[in-house]
Formats: structure tokens, sequence, C-alpha cells
């Protein structure tokens, strides 16, 4: 679930500095969208692994796996986007 936040933080936050420089932000920018990518994509793995352990409340992990799924999708989509421009 933190993992979640942090990467969807990140996205926001590359975002709003893209906005500001109207599109032209530069390769930190990138940097940091690549870097939620992973953080996404490591949230998941981790989320799924701990949706398998006896005994747990399932809010933390259902809701880690279901927003880094969401980031990863809108990711890979924006990712692609960027490749074929």
């Amino acid at each position: 679930m933190f993992l979640a936040l942090l990467s969807f933080g990140g996205l926001a936050a590359a975002s709003v500095l893209s906005a500001i420089a109207k599109g032209q932000a530069g390769v930190l920018v990138g940097y940091l969208g690549i870097g939620c990518l992973f953080v996404a994509l490591a949230g998941f793995i981790l989320g799924v692994f701990s949706l398998r352990e006896p005994d747990i409340l399932y809010f933390q992990p259902v809701f880690g796996v279901t927003v880094n799924g969401i980031l990863l999708l809108a990711l890979v989509s924006l990712y692609l986007t960027g490749m074929m421009v």
C-alpha cells in the first residue's frame, strides 16, 4: 500500500512538473516516471505475494494490488505513447 501511494505521488509530481514546463520538462522527469513504474511493479508483485499469507487483513494488500495495477497500466501506456510520438 505504501509503494502504491509513493508511486502515485511520484507520478503526480512528474505530471505537475511537466505541466509547469509546458511539456518540455526534460530527462529528470522521465527518470522520475520510470522510477515510478518500477516502484509500482515492485508494489504489485509484493502485494500479490502478501495475498497468499494466511490470517491477514486483506484491505492493505487488495488496495496495493489494485492501485499498483492501475498505475502500471497507466505508466506503461504513457511510456508506449511516448515511444510512438
